[in-house]
C-alpha cells in the first residue's frame, strides 16, 4: 500500500549523458523493487484470506519468510492460494519478466546503444516506460490486496498514508528540517 506511487510522475531526462542513464536505471530499479515488496504483501494477504484467526506473529512470520523469496516464487505462492485470478497472475508474471529483464539483461541488450547519444536517448525512453509500468502494476497489486488487508487486519489506506507521512517527517528531521 504505497500511496506515493499514485502521485509520482516520471521526470523528463535532462540530457542523454551516461550519468542520466544510470540515474534512470536506478529509478526504474527502485520502482521494480517497490512492486516486488508489494508482491510480498500480496502473497501474505492472499495466504491469510481464508484463515479464521490472524495475529501479528503469523503476519510477521509470513512477511519475513516471503521477503526472502524471489518475485517469481512469490507469484507461485500467490497463485497456489487460489485467491488470485488467472488474469491478474498473467499481469504480474509479465511484470516479473520485465523486472528480470531490467535487472539482468537491460545493459547487455543495450551495449551498443550505450556508446551513442541517440542510443542512450532510446535507453532513457525505455527506462521511463519501465518505471511507469512498474508503478501501474504496483497499483494493480494494491487493488487486489488492500481490501483483504483492511477486512482481515484492519489496515486502511489512511493508516498506510499516515505511516508514510510519519516516515517522511522523521527523515526530514534527520536533515535538520522541522
Amino acid at each position: 500500500m504505497n500511496k506515493e506511487n499514485d502521485q509520482f510522475e516520471i521526470p523528463t531526462p535532462e540530457n542523454n549523458d551516461v550519468s542520466e542513464v544510470y540515474k534512470y536505471f536506478g529509478m526504474a530499479a527502485y520502482f521494480s523493487q517497490v512492486l516486488e515488496k508489494g508482491i510480498v504483501n500480496l502473497a501474505a494477504i492472499l495466504k491469510i484470506k481464508n484463515v479464521s484467526k490472524v495475529d501479528d506473529k503469523l503476519m510477521r512470520n509470513l512477511l519475513d519468510g516471503f521477503s526472502r523469496r524471489t518475485f517469481g516464487q512469490l507469484l507461485k505462492i500467490a497463485k497456489e492460494t487460489e485467491n488470485l485470478s488467472e488474469e491478474n497472475y498473467e499481469i504480474l508474471l509479465k511484470a516479473c519478466q520485465k523486472r528480470n529483464y531490467l535487472i539482468h539483461e537491460f545493459f547487455f541488450q543495450h551495449t551498443e546503444d550505450f556508446y551513442s547519444e541517440s542510443g542512450r536517448r532510446l535507453m532513457l525512453k525505455e527506462l521511463c516506460k519501465l518505471a511507469e509500468y512498474f508503478i501501474e502494476i504496483d497499483n494493480i497489486s494494491e487493488s487486489i490486496y488492500e481490501p483483504i488487508g483492511e477486512r482481515k487486519l484492519g489496515v486502511t489506506r489512511e493508516m498506510v498514508e499516515k505511516a508514510i507521512s510519519d516516515m517522511e517527517i522523521r527523515a526530514k528531521k534527520r536533515d535538520g528540517a522541522t
